[in-house]
Parts: structure tokens; sequence; C-alpha cells
């Protein structure tokens, strides 16, 4: 009778250490590295005035794609000279006015422009030397399914070889509305390549279609194309992403998001509805979130958007990068996280190099191309 009692004594012990180990591992931040800059460019653009960025893409060696809604155009700048190839602006090219809600630099110099605001997506060829009535290759009117728009900053927009992959938003919702993620419903549209609709697919997660109250009108999720047939989306308010196959898109497989020492993967609530002063930041908290999810051969790579929620009147937003490794499935981050002003845009990695484009000229009127590295830190 003894022995039977310590036995089972034994092994509950046993239980409650395998669980308390678990626990502890899962509560353990994730791993530091060190952000190194080695060196960078000055960015000469010849036309227009390039001014904060809202994208930027890495093309091949040599050459980086820098977007700006705000300053309505394309620059195309050789990262070794820091010089423009070539650009597109506004009205630049045979009077047509275009607004960048997103784009596709996949098939580069063939790119496509999605234009949420006319609901035309505009397939360009942007080679250098190319006169005006070589650039416009076609104008691609997308014919949305009733009741749906796009909107006007897309946050997914994918060139498919034969099909475009387009975010959709209801029309009868703001998205400042708790009902807004719910309305939704499926919110990825695919279209054929002249513009017809063909289907919907992939709701919202629980975490946004059942919002316990008000959050800022932002990106709730990021986008980025894996390769030909995979994508993923990562969901912060979820604590994990998603890597979906486009030919069968109840395909899906998670990655858990790592416990970080910076980013907050929980909603910052508001006691009400908000809406967006495109003249001014306001003075609420607003949800971290990350930036168009970029892959190398190994590794995925996130920039993370991270207001200030406890001292928000500042306007402060600080940013880092967190790396995902897909051979020994870990995450690290970097440490000590930065200004975004003074940090930039996160662009791309070539080898093991990180290149960003700080352009915003609000703390200086210079505008560069960095470089960085990931390094371990050394104790």
């Amino acid at each position: 009778m003894i022995q039977r009692c310590i036995s089972l004594i034994l092994i509950v012990l046993l239980f409650e250490s395998c669980n308390s180990s678990g626990d502890d591992q899962n509560n353990e931040y994730v791993q530091l590295e060190e952000l190194i800059f080695i060196d960078s460019v000055l960015i000469e653009e010849e036309k227009g005035f390039l001014t904060k960025p809202a994208k930027s893409t890495i093309l091949n060696d040599t050459l980086i794609a820098i977007e700006s809604m705000y300053a309505k155009g394309i620059w195309i700048v050789n990262t070794k000279t820091g010089k423009e190839e070539t650009s597109l602006l506004d009205k630049s090219v045979m009077g047509v006015s275009f607004f960048i809600s997103n784009s596709d630099w996949t098939n580069y110099p063939e790119v496509y422009i999605l234009d949420g605001r006319s609901s035309n997506v505009y397939h360009l060829n942007l080679e250098k030397g190319k006169n005006e009535t070589e650039i416009i290759l076609d104008k691609i009117s997308i014919k949305l399914p009733k009741g749906f728009s796009f909107r006007i900053f897309a946050d997914l927009f994918w060139f498919r070889g034969n099909e475009f992959y387009i975010e959709l938003s209801p029309d009868d919702t703001r998205q400042t509305s708790i009902d807004f993620y719910k309305k939704a419903g499926k919110f990825i549209g695919v279209f054929d390549l002249n513009g017809n609709f063909k289907y919907r697919f992939l709701d919202y997660p629980p975490s946004l279609t059942n919002l316990k109250g008000f959050i800022e009108p932002t990106s709730v999720y990021s986008f980025g194309r894996l390769n030909e047939t995979e994508f993923a989306l990562s969901f912060p308010s979820e604590k994990h992403l998603l890597m979906i196959n486009s030919r069968d898109t109840t395909e899906i497989k998670k990655i858990a998001f790592p416990k970080s020492q910076y980013f907050e993967y929980e909603w910052p609530y508001l006691e009400e509805e908000v809406f967006h002063d495109m003249t001014a930041p306001k003075s609420f908290p607003a949800p971290h979130r990350f930036g168009e999810l970029i892959f190398d051969k190994e590794n995925l790579y996130l920039q993370s958007f991270m207001k200030d929620n406890v001292n928000f009147s500042t306007f402060k937003l600080m940013s880092h990068i967190l790396k995902y490794n897909f051979e020994t499935k870990t995450w690290k981050e970097s440490r000590i996280p930065k200004n975004f002003l003074d940090l930039g845009i996160f662009s791309g990695v070539l080898n093991d190099t990180l290149y960003f484009v700080e352009a915003s000229v609000m703390t200086r009127n210079e505008k560069y191309i960095k470089r960085a590295v990931l390094r371990p830190i050394e104790d």
C-alpha cells in the first residue's frame, strides 16, 4: 500500500514537472541579435521629390524600388550609386493619374500596380529607357463582387501568374466599426487576367471578428509571397502567422510568434470609435503591427511598427526585426528597437545583408539606402 502511494506521488510529481518545464519554455523571451549597420548610400532622385515611402522592394543585386503614396510616385534606384535609374510619377506618363494602393514586382521589369481608388490594375514595363508609349502595357478594370470595394491602402495584392489576389472591403461598414471584420466575411478576392471576379476565400480570425472594443483603423495583418504557389499572412492578434497554399486554400500551416521583449500582441482597446485625420497623428494607443513579410532561402523577416502606448502623446514609432529560420524552426529578434524615422523601411535581404530605405525627410533632408546585418550578441 505504501509503495503504491509512493509510486502515485512520483507519477504526479513527474507530470507536474513536465508541465512546468513546458510552461517555462513557452514563457522564455526570444533570443536577441544585434542589428549592425555597415554603410549607406545617398539617394539622388532626378524627378519628383521622394518622401515618406510606403514600400520598398529589392529587385536584384543592384536595383531597389521605392514607392510613396504621399509623393505619388515610384523610383527605381541603384543600390551601389544611389542614383535614380527610372521613375514613374502621377500623370507623368500620357497624363494618366494613378494612386498606388499596392504593387507586385515579382516579374520586374514588368510591374503590376493596384489603384484601389479607381479599381484598376496597371500593367507596366519600368525597364530603363522606355518611352511613354511603351511603359503602360495594359489597364485592367477589376469587376468587384456586389457589396465590396478595395481599400485605398490595400495590405494584400498579388499577381499569381494567371490571377490577381486582392483584399476586399465591405461597402456598408467602416473599418473603424467593431463589426467591420465580421461583416467582411471572406476577404481575399481572386480575379482573372481580364479582371473578372472568380471567388473569395479566408475569413478574418476570431480575434478580429469578436472584438471586445474599438481599435485604431490600421493594418491588422501583413502579407508576403513565399514562392509561386505559397503565401503567408501574419495576424499578430492571433499570435501566429499562416502559410497558405494557393492551389488549395484550405491547406494552411501555422507558425506561432515568439514571446518578444518589445512587441505587444494584444489589442489596446479604445473607449470610442476613432477616425484617421491625414493631416495630424492622434493621441491614442495603436496596435503593434508588422510590415510586409520578406523571405530568403532560409528565413522569414518581419519589420515591426510599435507605437509607444504608454506615452502615446509623443507619437514615437519604434521598429525592430524579427527573424524565423525554417530549418531550426526558431525565432530571433534584434535588440533595442530604433526610432522608425532613423531606421527606415525594410526593403529585403541579399545574401545575409538587410536593406533599409530612410527617406521620411522628417529628421534630416538627405535620403539613404542603408545596409545592415544581424549578428549574435557577444558577451
